[in-house]
C-alpha cells in the first residue's frame, strides 16, 4: 500500500508516541505505514526518541557505539 500523505491524526499519534514507543510498534498503530515511513516522518517533524527510552533495553540497537556491527558484542 502506497500513501503519501500524513493525516493529522496520524501525526498526533506519531507526536505522542514516537518518543516512547519502538518504531516497529508504532505500524500497528498506524496501520499502512512502513517502519522507514514513520521514521522519515518522525524525522522530519523534529522528533526525538526521549532519555528514558534510550536508556532502556529496548533501545540498544539504536545507541551509538553499543555493538560493534561485525560481532554484535558490546563496544
Amino acid at each position: 500500500m502506497t500513501r503519501n500523505t500524513w493525516t493529522e491524526p496520524e501525526r498526533a499519534i506519531l507526536r505522542q508516541c514516537y518518543p516512547s514507543i519502538r518504531t516497529a510498534d508504532l505500524c500497528k498503530l498506524l496501520p499502512g505505514r512502513t517502519v522507514n515511513s514513520i521514521f522519515n516522518q518522525a524525522h522530519g517533524m523534529g522528533l526525538k526518541k526521549s532519555d528514558a527510552y534510550l536508556a532502556s533495553d529496548l533501545a540498544k540497537r539504536i545507541r551509538r557505539g553499543y555493538n560493534d556491527p561485525r560481532t554484535g558484542e558490546p563496544a
